[in-house]
């Protein structure tokens, strides 16, 4: 496979939602080296590669846009450890080198080796794209070359203990947690990160891939570096929003009406509408197998959460909770004029000045600012009945 900066000298192709091929598949294994992009490696662009490339893009001040043209590539060739094809002849212990496409019991210990470390793989001799997946994310944590091939060094490294007595676990205030991690200070992680929406899909105080991904998600909700490994930044990101759900669960809010507001179920909501980024824009659509307009769009996060919303984004303006622009929280609903008078747009508030709203059929689902457009159109806001 060639490095990613012969990819990008030799043609710079403009990679966008629905593209095909090898240079989708660079950018899948570019942000899977990253620690950005969490799906298979399949040369297609979908919601996910979006959501990958969209974060990949805010971390680095780019446009937000989701297409990678040669501003892209370049700031990927920059920061992606180059990606070399192996051409020494030496075996590795389990016989050779291993890669995608390889096959056999080599592969299924390696897939063995692999799910000790915390991976959830099918032992079934096949080196497809998630067994791909789970390498590149090994060597990553490993600080390792990261090129998805198992050679000697990737195979010394699975083959050093990955576990973590319980009684020694690293507090997670003053040691990082990461892939492989275990023990009493993972499951408390993995119990905070639950309480405020960031599903880890279990509480068994592994740090497997869920985890990590619900880390990576709570990373960028949060606006801190999102590298899936709980040091002191993330820690202390976690305890600001604990404490603020705690406040918000049990407190009135600031608004004059004396609103409460569930500030957990709110944080869930806020996720789950960011984990639909990338989904496709259609008039009248509620479901991500049809696509979304943007009261489609809060009706399906909300009854995803078992709170009813009226169809339209007019009639959704009128349930719940009036509150001002200040007094805004994840969850709330954000409504604009845009076609003409009245509360004709709505978005979900994720915090930060951003909220998740299915605007075009040019953007789809995607993640605005508060800019000066916005403010200039927007017409107030509520806490949804139930939130």
């Amino acid at each position: 496979m060639p490095a990613l900066s012969q990819v990008t000298q030799a043609a710079s192709p403009t990679v966008y939602p629905g593209s095909t091929g090898s240079a989708v598949r660079q950018v899948e294994t570019s942000l899977a080296s990253l620690g950005y992009y969490h799906g298979a490696i399949d040369g297609i662009y979908g919601p996910l590669l979006g959501n990958a490339v969209r974060s990949f893009q805010k971390v680095h001040g780019l446009a937000v846009d989701g297409i990678v043209g040669p501003i892209t590539w370049g700031v990927l060739d920059k920061v992606t450890t180059p990606i070399h094809t192996v051409t020494e002849s030496a075996p590795s212990s389990s016989g050779g080198y291993l890669r995608e496409g390889s096959t056999g019991p080599a592969v299924a210990h390696l897939q063995h080796l692999l799910d000790l470390h915390g991976f959830h793989l099918a032992t079934d001799g096949d080196f497809g794209p998630l067994t791909l997946q789970a390498v590149l994310q090994f060597q990553r944590e490993a600080r390792i070359q990261v090129d998805g091939i198992v050679g000697p060094q990737t195979l010394g490294a699975l083959n050093r203990p990955a576990t973590l007595d319980a009684a020694t676990a690293p507090s997670p205030a003053s040691h990082y947690l990461q892939m492989g991690s275990r023990g009493a200070a993972v499951l408390t992680l993995q119990r905070q990160l639950t309480s405020l929406g960031f599903n880890t899909y279990g509480e068994d105080g592994i740090f497997g891939p869920d985890t990590r991904a619900a880390v990576i998600a709570f990373q960028h909700h949060s606006g801190v570096l999102a590298d899936g490994i709980v040091g002191p930044v993330t820690e202390s990101a976690l305890q600001r929003a604990l404490s603020s759900a705690d406040r918000g669960t049990s407190t009135p809010s600031s608004s004059t009406s004396g609103a409460t507001q569930n500030t957990s179920l709110g944080y869930a909501i806020s996720g789950f509408a960011r984990s639909l980024v990338g989904s496709p824009y259609s008039y009248g659509g509620t479901s991500p197998s049809t696509g979304f307009d943007c009261s489609g769009l809060a009706l399906y996060v909300f009854a995803h959460f078992g709170i009813g919303l009226p169809r339209t984004s007019f009639a959704q303006f009128d349930v719940g909770t009036r509150i001002s622009y200040n007094e805004l929280a994840p969850g709330d609903l954000v409504f604009f004029t845009t076609t003409g008078p009245g509360a004709s747009h709505v978005g979900i508030y994720i915090g930060g000045g951003e909220f998740v709203a299915a605007d075009t059929y040019a953007t789809g689902v995607t993640i605005d600012s508060f800019s000066s457009y916005w403010l200039s159109h927007f017409v107030g806001a509520t806490i949804p009945p139930g939130l």
